[in-house]
């Protein structure tokens, strides 16, 4: 458990996605490709999806979140396989580029949840972020909406 919260709190200070030690990104280090780019947007957008650290906090598939503690969304990292439903493609990028610094409580006399969407703005690039928003639009189920 102590690796698990190790591991989230180093993603939200920046490693995990191009970072190569647990500490905070340069403001305006971008994600750098060494290999040949990815002809399938959706592709390079699960990619960054693991790099980026996203799957340790929305799980590996974005089915399901780690607890965060009196989070108003079910004590829970939220899953982002329904972000389609709630967003447009535009509105999707701007909120990964911004993060999510506050998040609601579920008991406003409880803790403040202790986890938080990183901002990812100057770490990727707009082509990265669109192939991101593509991957997350790709994971919702057909014909089936948000059980929240």
């Amino acid at each position: 458990m102590r690796w698990l919260l190790a591991t989230c709190v180093a993603t939200l200070l920046g490693a995990g996605c191009g970072q190569t030690e647990y500490a905070p990104a340069p403001s305006k280090g971008r994600i750098q490709h060494t290999a040949k780019p990815l002809a399938d947007p959706v592709q390079l957008g699960q990619q960054l999806f693991a790099r980026c650290g996203c799957a340790m906090c929305h799980g590996p598939d974005g089915k399901s979140g780690i607890e965060n503690l009196n989070a108003k969304t079910n004590e829970k990292v939220p899953p982002v396989i329904y972000v389609a439903e709630g967003y447009k493609p535009d509105e999707l990028k701007q909120f990964i580029r911004r993060g999510q610094p506050n998040i609601d409580k579920m008991r406003a006399d409880g803790p403040i949840p202790p986890l938080r969407m990183p901002s990812y703005a100057g770490w990727l690039t707009d082509a990265q972020l669109d192939a991101l928003q593509k991957y997350l639009f790709s994971l919702h189920p057909v014909g089936e909406e948000e059980k929240f």
